[in-house]
């Protein structure tokens, strides 16, 4: 709601970030200050106009003077009530719109540490990712060793049995060999 007159722009125009609760209150504490003032310019307007109009005489006509002084003075009350509720409105409205501009202005940097957080995330999801594919690399080639390891054991296996045929083979041909010779030297003595 704008009023003619009134140097601020909507709430709704500028400052999408407001929460609605928040411009409901400020614009509940600009209706009751325009119904306070709509009061006071209504009794201003009603005494103004119960003052007569045509006077013959430029001297006021006081019929009972102490009465007519009670009366200014009981306005001057409703005067001062006035301009203290006024002035209380004034404040009201001041520290709404400080407030309005304190929250602008945290939702401002609550905005700014949420794309924050989001770029980290995001930054945190590739490393992941990135991280991932290395471990499914990692795992590939882990597979890949394993197999290579596996065929390696069995050659090893393989060759081990053929070192041990190899090494009986050399035990029975040393043995041989041995009798070969004693039979040679029984031989020579012979």
């Amino acid at each position: 709601m704008n009023y003619p007159g009134w140097s601020y722009p909507s709430p709704f125009r500028t400052r999408p970030d407001n929460s609605p609760h928040e411009l409901e209150a400020l614009q509940t504490d600009v209706m009751r200050f325009m119904a306070i003032l709509g009061f006071c310019l209504m009794t201003i307007f009603a005494l103004v106009q119960s003052l007569p109009t045509g006077r013959s005489d430029a001297r006021p006509k006081l019929e009972n003077p102490l009465q007519l002084a009670q009366q200014i003075e009981q306005l001057h009350k409703q005067a001062q009530q006035v301009r203290h509720q006024l002035t209380e409105l004034e404040n009201r409205l001041a520290r709404a719109r400080l407030e309005n501009q304190q929250a602008l202005v945290a939702s401002t940097k609550a905005r700014h540490t949420l794309e924050q957080t989001l770029a980290q995330a995001e930054q945190v999801a590739r490393e992941r990712e990135q991280i991932v594919q290395r471990v499914q690399t990692a795992r590939q080639a882990f597979d890949v060793i394993s197999r290579r390891l596996s065929q390696t054991e069995k050659a090893l296996n393989t060759r081990e049995q053929q070192l041990i045929a190899l090494e009986q083979q050399i035990q029975a041909g040393e043995r041989t060999f041995a009798e070969l010779r004693r039979d040679l030297e029984l031989q020579r003595r012979a």
